[in-house]
């Protein structure tokens, strides 16, 4: 299986899914403009985010897909960060 590196300043996440009403068909659904995220891994040279022990608020629009052998990876580049929680 593969592994996914990020490099120049990209983040690594998981995105985590808020539950939305089955209700509301797909095409209608409003993407929240902020998607909070965890960690997976960082590129050496990120200098705000040094732990995959971070939960992080991102600006959902910077988060793109990368699909590669059955796989999914999510990655957003370090500037779309918008702040940590911190527990």
């Amino acid at each position: 299986m593969p592994t996914f590196s990020p490099v120049n300043r990209t983040l690594l996440i998981k995105p985590i899914e808020e539950k939305v009403s089955e209700l509301i068909p797909e095409a209608l659904r409003i993407r929240p403009p902020f998607t909070v995220c965890d960690v997976l891994g960082f590129s050496s040279d990120c200098d705000k985010i040094l732990s995959t022990a971070n939960k992080i608020v991102v600006r959902t629009e910077g988060i793109e897909e990368v699909k590669y052998d059955n796989l999914v990876y999510h990655i957003i580049p370090e500037n779309f960060v918008v702040g940590k929680l911190l527990a």
